[in-house]
């Protein structure tokens, strides 16, 4: 697995909203043209600078910060639990 870092975010670019490294495509665009039915194959061809790698390690990336928010939500909700449980 690449540890390289596809997301990224400055005051400079886009207003500092999350965007694929090397460009000015943001992620919610990114997002947008999937949930539209596009491909990765039809992104990178519309949007040339974007390669496939940049696709889907920004996709594999925002996957892995969803999933460890989730687990970080649980492991605080699961010590709420335990220090207010029994009542």
């Amino acid at each position: 697995m690449n540890d390289e870092k596809w997301i990224v975010s400055d005051r400079d670019h886009l207003g500092g909203k999350p965007r694929v490294q090397g460009t000015r495509i943001s992620v919610a665009f990114l997002l947008e043209c999937l949930a539209s039915g596009m491909s990765v194959a039809e992104i990178v061809d519309a949007y040339p600078t974007l390669s496939e790698d940049a696709v889907q390690g920004a996709l594999r990336e925002l996957a892995h910060e969803k999933e460890a928010e989730v687990v970080r939500g649980f492991s605080s909700t699961k010590t709420c639990l335990a220090s207010c449980w029994p009542p």
